[in-house]
């Protein structure tokens, strides 16, 4: 488990600029990044771990964590053209979700309605909810490999760097409860939204069929109330970001790009 503790503290939104940083010096060096006789396998699967932030009405607190929000993917992608995959992936986790401190002042009803003040009967402050929010869902990638598009070796590079956008259809299943007795303040609630991302890939080859892969992306989620609450108000934008690792086995019949 302490390999794990290491990528969740390098990812962390703490770390951000330093993750960056890192990830385009090593790209200016990757054109040196080859090697020779290494075949190339078109299909591929992978298993993945993340760590989600959402941002909405609600956010996630990574200090607030107990147990830390993590996020689990499947993938399979088949390599269309030496310049881009297609990528099938199913993601499944959970976190949890408070407000900020700037948004104590507001309140919420048994109905999930917002008030911008704290209401005298009937509704909770802010300060005092949190959202379970628990959601899977499945999304179509198309990572472009930006080693090939810019450099052009015959040769399979060893370090890659991708872009990949994304669409998903994503259900998400919330319930608000009271902070201190952990009473449910609002019934569960589900609710369904299609949602458009980009991730930044890193990728390593270790072995002939092994990748490992470092990524960070954002996701637009269309469905305000995705959180658990009914009206958009304080924060009109929902969108989560997503930092994690995974393990790539590729196979099938050789084929060279």
């Amino acid at each position: 488990m302490q390999p794990m503790h290491i990528h969740i503290i390098l990812l962390t939104s703490k770390h951000t600029r330093y993750y960056l940083t890192l990830l385009t010096f090593i790209f200016l060096l990757f054109p040196t990044s080859t090697y020779s006789q290494a075949p190339t396998h078109p299909w591929y699967i992978g298993r993945e771990f993340c760590i989600p932030i959402f941002y909405g009405n609600l956010k996630t607190q990574l200090k607030d964590q107990q147990p830390i929000s993590l996020q689990y993917g499947l993938s399979a992608g088949y390599k269309l053209h030496r310049l881009f995959d297609l990528e099938l992936s199913i993601d499944y986790g959970s976190s949890r979700l408070t407000a900020r401190t700037a948004d104590y002042g507001y309140s919420l009803d048994k109905h999930g309605e917002t008030y911008p003040t704290v209401q005298t009967s009937g509704t909770v402050p802010y300060s005092q909810i949190y959202s379970l929010l628990k959601y899977a869902g499945v999304g179509l990638h198309a990572p472009f490999n930006l080693n090939r598009l810019f450099f052009h070796r015959p040769k399979p590079y060893r370090l890659s760097f991708l872009l990949s956008p994304g669409i998903f259809v994503n259900r998400y299943k919330s319930k608000i409860r009271l902070k201190y007795s952990h009473q449910t303040w609002l019934s569960p609630q589900v609710h369904w939204s299609f949602d458009l991302g980009i991730d930044l890939l890193l990728r390593y080859n270790l072995s002939k069929r092994i990748d490992f892969q470092l990524r960070s992306g954002i996701k637009y989620i269309s469905n305000k109330k995705s959180d658990g609450l009914s009206t958009p108000s304080p924060h009109n934008t929902s969108y989560a970001w997503t930092s994690g690792i995974s393990l790539l086995y590729k196979f099938g019949k050789k084929r060279l790009f």
